[in-house]
């Protein structure tokens, strides 16, 4: 056989060339004649064959539809992940908020909190007792402009405005009771290269998801251990499933805000926290308390429920022809 039959045979799953590997050679054989290789379209139709075998799940299995669904929503989701952490390496990096606050801040004012991460940087200084709001508004703004950043208007009567540079955008406000404060607030402004890694991780992740799960139906289908790889299989895949939901709901709720103004952890996931599951936003607005409220949560759940499916593929050492996703009473 030689490296064009290799490849053309590669489309095949692994199952197919198992059982059938001989019948596919001489197949090939044949279609190569004496030109000692198919032509195109004979060539074209193997692959498609091929591929539609690694798409096609056993027949006359429900459960092993159910589960493919669950993957693919699964694996959606866990591939818009991925793009959005890539996607978080095109956004600009944050100001220092101390360095920050020394440029905008008044003389004689009193830090109160500067500080900042990957995706949020908030200044919060008291200003000297009878400073004008307003005027210390247009002032900071004026210092702003000076560093090069492009302002908005200064908007009354809470004296606000917002600023932009090099794909950072903040919000300035001054707050006159019960004592002159000043606030800043700052994120990275959302590029188009962080959508389009998005979306092409929750295709590819769609695609991979589907895939998986026939791979992993025929496998388990075939094992001797079928009823319990089953059993594992779908443990892992209902795990995945709140931390799948609430982080597609968080990516929702992050992509279609018009003002993130106070949303430091909106963002679903970055290049400076990993965490597949809701963002820090999105607890705080379903008012959760206690273990469902922390991050961490998830993250266990995430990995655990990996580790079953996985566990439950290396179980299913083939041990019979049959196909099929088998659950227990199935």
């Amino acid at each position: 056989m030689n490296a064009g039959h290799r490849s053309l045979l590669a489309a095949y799953p692994a199952r197919i060339r198992r059982r059938h590997g001989a019948e596919l050679i001489t197949t090939m054989a044949d279609l190569a004649g004496p030109a000692g290789r198919p032509t195109r379209a004979d060539r074209r139709q193997l692959v498609l064959d091929g591929l539609r075998e690694r798409f096609r799940l056993p027949a006359g299995r429900p459960f092993a539809l159910v589960a493919a669904v669950l993957a693919v929503l699964i694996g959606g989701a866990l591939g818009a992940y991925a793009g959005t952490w890539a996607g978080a390496f095109t956004y600009a990096e944050l100001p220092d908020a101390g360095r920050l606050a020394s440029v905008v801040a008044e003389p004689g004012s009193t830090a109160v909190n500067r500080s900042g991460g990957g995706t949020y940087l908030s200044v919060v200084d008291t200003l000297a007792a009878g400073t004008v709001p307003a005027a210390a508004a247009e002032r900071a703004r004026q210092r702003l402009i000076a560093q090069g950043w492009v302002t908005g208007p200064l908007a009354l009567p809470n004296p606000h405005f917002r600023a932009e540079s090099g794909g950072v955008e903040l919000s300035v406000y001054v707050y006159p009771d019960p004592e002159p404060m000043l606030q800043i607030a700052g994120w990275p402004t959302r590029t188009a290269g962080y959508l389009a890694l998005t979306l092409g991780g929750l295709l590819l992740g769609l695609l991979a998801g589907w895939l998986a799960a026939a791979s992993a139906a025929h496998r388990i289908g075939a094992a001797r251990r079928r009823r319990s790889s089953g059993v594992l299989a779908y443990g892992g895949l209902v795990l995945l499933v709140p931390p799948a939901v609430l982080f597609v709901w968080s990516l929702g709720s992050y992509l279609s805000a018009t003002d993130p103004v106070g949303y430091g952890g909106l963002l679903p996931t970055s290049r400076w926290t990993v965490g597949f599951g809701p963002s820090r936003d999105l607890i705080h607005a379903l008012r959760w308390q206690g273990s469902v409220a922390q991050p961490s949560t998830y993250q266990i759940l995430t990995l655990v429920g990996l580790l079953l499916i996985v566990v439950a593929v290396v179980r299913a050492r083939a041990g019979s022809d049959r196909a099929g996703l088998v659950l227990a009473g199935d």
